[in-house]
C-alpha cells in the first residue's frame, strides 16, 4: 500500500477472491497457415461456480476444481466468424510454440503424465 509502512499493513486485509479466476478470457492468439489458432477459457457462470465450490472451503482446491471445470480450449476462427475447437488429447499440456513450417509443439499434460525427462508433441493443423 502506497504511503504505509510495510509493518503497519493489516495483512488481513489482504484478500484474493477465487471467483476472479473463473471468468473467460483469451489467452494467446495465433495464425497458422493463413488462419487465426486462438486459445481461450470459457468462463463459469456464477452457478457453475457455486456448483462446482459447494462444500470446499481451501482456496487451492477451488483453484484446482474451478480449473478443471474451466480449461483452456483452442480452436480455429472460421471464414463465417465461428470457432471450431480444436480436439487436443488429455495428455497434451499447453501450446509451447508454432514453428514457420506452420508445426505445434505441445508439451505434456504435466498431471496426466509423468516422466523423467521433457517430451514434446509435433503435430499439424488440418
Amino acid at each position: 500500500m502506497k504511503g504505509k509502512d510495510p509493518k503497519a499493513v493489516d495483512k488481513d486485509a489482504f484478500n484474493i477472491e477465487s471467483r476472479d479466476f473463473t471468468y473467460g478470457a483469451i489467452n494467446n492468439i495465433w495464425t497458422v497457415n493463413d488462419k487465426l489458432l486462438i486459445s481461450y477459457n470459457p468462463g463459469l457462470s456464477d452457478d457453475e461456480y457455486d456448483h462446482a465450490i459447494q462444500g470446499i472451503t481451501g482456496f487451492q482446491e477451488i483453484l484446482r476444481v474451478t480449473g478443471q471445470k474451466n480449461k483452456s480450449i483452442l480452436a480455429v476462427l472460421d471464414l463465417d466468424g465461428h470457432l471450431v475447437e480444436i480436439e487436443v488429447p488429455e495428455y497434451f499440456g499447453g501450446l509451447e510454440f508454432i514453428d514457420k513450417e506452420g508445426n505445434l509443439w505441445f508439451s505434456p499434460n504435466r498431471s496426466e503424465v509423468e516422466r523423467d525427462y521433457e517430451v514434446l508433441f509435433k503435430t499439424k493443423l488440418m
